[in-house]
């Protein structure tokens, strides 16, 4: 790419730039595609790039097979029965260590039902997969529930049917 062009966002061969061609103060957005040479102007300034920015819905297809980068960004904007949906989805064959920092991100960081969806998913996981759990995250996992005013109720219940790991 010319060194006038930089880049703030990519997917494997999408990105999107500031063109810094012009010296204007505010540099038109583009986007390219390097896999099929396209090169789109899309906005006139980074203002105008943000406002046609909105929600985009979320495929819950599970015949989509989402890169890791897809996964993660769907786990990050999913609200209520999306991220439900999508952390069953993962329950059974995706890498504990990766779901479990998910489940810690959304025990620490989530609103209350991003909470009550990760506790939704550690039953999940204690119940059916314990031997394969990260011991050090599930122990953290533990911790963080135990402290949670909303879900400690929730969390005994569960915690009542599992076995030890």
């Amino acid at each position: 790419m010319p060194d006038y062009l930089v880049p703030f966002s990519q997917h494997q061969q999408q990105y999107f730039v500031f063109d810094c061609q012009q010296a204007s103060a505010e540099p038109p957005i583009r986007y390219i595609d390097t896999e099929v040479d396209q090169w789109l102007t899309v906005a006139d300034s980074l203002d105008s790039f943000l406002e046609q920015l909105g929600p985009k819905v979320i495929d819950l297809n599970p015949d989509n097979e989402l890169t890791p980068l897809q996964r993660n960004h769907y786990l990050l904007v999913a609200q209520g029965a999306q991220l439900d949906t999508l952390l069953a989805r993962y329950e059974a064959d995706a890498d504990k260590e990766w779901l479990f920092d998910w489940l810690l991100y959304f025990a620490e960081h989530g609103t209350p039902a991003q909470q009550a969806s990760a506790l939704t998913a550690y039953d999940t996981q204690r119940l059916y997969f314990k031997r394969q759990l990260p011991r050090a995250k599930d122990a953290q996992l533990t911790a963080l529930f135990e402290q949670l005013p909303h879900l400690k109720d929730a969390y005994h219940a569960h915690q009542q049917a599992w076995s030890p790991l």
